[in-house]
């Protein structure tokens, strides 16, 4: 599996708003991402918002490809299929509201 990591931290400031900001790079295979997706639900907040790699076509020998029945309990806000050099599609869910 392939990781990458940038985590932000917001100064400690007692301002409810202020949020941290981290991205994530996981899973090479459609399994790892199917795994970990259920992991990171399990710990988001109702309403919490994903952004999630994925890829199209060609591009999916590179990058394994999320497929909307792989997000259950998530609704898809969004999806990016680029059209240009950029490799990365992305998907942007949010973990649904109870």
């Amino acid at each position: 599996m392939q990781v990458a990591k940038q985590s932000t931290s917001w100064p400690a400031s007692g301002d409810a708003s202020c949020r941290s900001n981290a991205w994530h790079l996981v899973g090479m295979t459609k399994e790892e991402k199917v795994k970990i997706l259920g992991h990171i639900k399990k710990y988001m907040k109702n309403g919490g918002v994903l952004l999630v790699r994925s890829a199209k076509g060609a591009r999916a020998f590179l990058y394994p490809v999320v497929e909307d029945d792989d997000l259950l309990d998530f609704e898809v806000l969004s999806i990016f299929h680029p059209i240009n050099d950029v490799i990365n599609s992305v998907v942007l869910v949010r973990k649904a509201i109870c």
